[in-house]
């Protein structure tokens, strides 16, 4: 997974989903020579547990001008080793400034090319936050619970995801084709 987007409401399972994947890259790349992580955090809560890591890249970003920066080096540079960026509450600052909005969607677009894998959570599913630009740009989009038929079309082309349950994924793998659907549970 280069890019993958996670969408779903409150309570959907889509920090449970993105904190295993923190976990896993700290496990399999225990330093900051073997990979860095980048965690940009709108409200200073939920990565605020990994501060002091020594993959870290740079301190949690909370701060939206320096996330934007940051994203801008990413895109454009070319990092010795892996970087696993992790966003979440993408909207909080997406609103705020299409400089962000933009920053992350070139990163999802490079990221690839760049070694840089890029993970987005949010729980806005309005089509003016996930325009086609944006959503095209990530390899993966994880559909949590969303709040209607529509927003599940906007995400993964069908309906679906308005009906799952807490913890339920359906992945949509848009390099492969395929659509799967997961249960993700707190010690998975």
């Amino acid at each position: 997974i280069t890019s993958l987007l996670i969408a779903g409401r409150v309570g959907s399972g889509k920090s449970t989903f993105l904190h295993q994947i923190i976990r896993q890259v700290i496990r399999k790349y225990p330093t900051k020579y073997e990979a860095e992580l980048v965690l940009l955090d709108p409200k200073g809560v939920e990565f605020a547990k990994y501060r002091g890591e020594p993959n870290l890249r740079l301190p949690i970003v909370t701060d939206k001008d320096t996330a934007i920066d940051t994203l801008e080096e990413l895109t454009y540079g070319s990092p010795f080793a892996p970087v696993f960026v992790f966003i979440d509450e993408y909207a909080e600052w997406a609103l705020a400034d299409t400089r962000f909005r933009n920053a992350v969607t070139e990163l999802a677009k490079v990221g690839k090319k760049r070694n840089v894998y890029l993970f987005t959570a949010t729980q806005c599913d309005r089509p003016d936050i996930l325009s086609k630009d944006f959503l095209g740009a990530f390899d993966r989009i994880g559909a949590f619970k969303v709040l209607d038929k529509a927003a599940s079309r906007r995400l993964i082309g069908d309906v679906g995801a308005e009906q799952l349950a807490p913890g339920e994924m359906i992945l949509l793998d848009k390099e492969k084709g395929e659509k799967l659907c997961c249960r993700v549970t707190k010690n998975s």
